[in-house]
Order: structure tokens, then C-alpha cells, then sequence
């Protein structure tokens, strides 16, 4: 009993440790520029933008992987930023 308890202990530490680290929550300025919320998208000038940028809208490819980095502004079909992320 005391060694199956060991083992699934071991387990439990071994695939906490494999867990991804929480991303920081604005690790791409998103923060800063969530006043462009309600705004339609083609007004945006974002000058001196993080790079990269990414802009998504309804029906837009995008790939699953996560960049700290990147600055999503997603839009709805009537080019109204909806929201503003990292990732």
C-alpha cells in the first residue's frame, strides 16, 4: 500500500512539473491599448506597435501557437475591435 502511494505521488509531482507556465497577463501591451475597444479597426494607427501584430477577424486563419509577444485585435464583421490580447 505504502508503495503504491509513493508511486502515484511521483506521478502527480512528475506532471505537475511538466504543466506550462502561466504567461504573464500583458506580457504584449494589450493593456495599454484596450481604449481602442468599440473603435473600427481600419482607424487604428498603431505607430509604434509591439511587433508582432496580429489582426483577426470573423473567418480569419490564424495558427494555435502562443506568442507572449504578439498582439491579437480581434474585430467582428462590422470592423469593430471587439477585443484586444496577447497571444
Amino acid at each position: 500500500m505504502f508503495c503504491r502511494c509513493v508511486v502515484c505521488l511521483a506521478a502527480v509531482i512528475a506532471t505537475a512539473a511538466c504543466a506550462a507556465p502561466v504567461p504573464p497577463s500583458d506580457s504584449c501591451g494589450a493593456a495599454s491599448l484596450a481604449r481602442l475597444i468599440g473603435q473600427p479597426v481600419a482607424d487604428v494607427v498603431l505607430g509604434a506597435a509591439p511587433s508582432p501584430v496580429r489582426v483577426i477577424g470573423p473567418n480569419t486563419p490564424v495558427t494555435k501557437d502562443y506568442r507572449l509577444n504578439r498582439l491579437n485585435i480581434i474585430h467582428d464583421a462590422a470592423g469593430v475591435i471587439i477585443d484586444i490580447r496577447c497571444g
